[in-house]
């Protein structure tokens, strides 16, 4: 029997698709660990941590902290945070 030759650039595809089906049946959460969130939405520790020194974000809402487990972004509040600052950009 012959062993099937699959190229690397094919077989990291297949392993992408399979990963992204497995990852979108999961159960969604309103957090994410502070690396994936910088990973997704194209931001820094060092920016996260600008908005939390300034008092843009709150600790405990914003982002939150889990002994042993480091710190999760609450993406509800995030949201939230979000829309009322496009809201008042447009107040006039």
């Amino acid at each position: 029997m012959d062993a099937l030759n699959i190229s690397t650039p094919l077989l990291n595809e297949i392993l992408d698709n399979l990963v992204r089906t497995r990852v979108e049946s999961l159960p969604k959460s309103e957090t994410l660990p502070k690396r994936v969130y910088c990973e997704h939405y194209q931001t820094t520790a060092e920016a996260i941590r600008k908005r939390l020194s300034t008092g843009v974000w709150q600790m405990g809402v914003h982002v939150l902290k889990v002994d042993g487990a480091g710190e999760f972004i609450d993406l509800r509040a995030v949201d939230a945070w979000v829309r009322k600052q496009g809201k008042s950009c447009h107040a006039a």
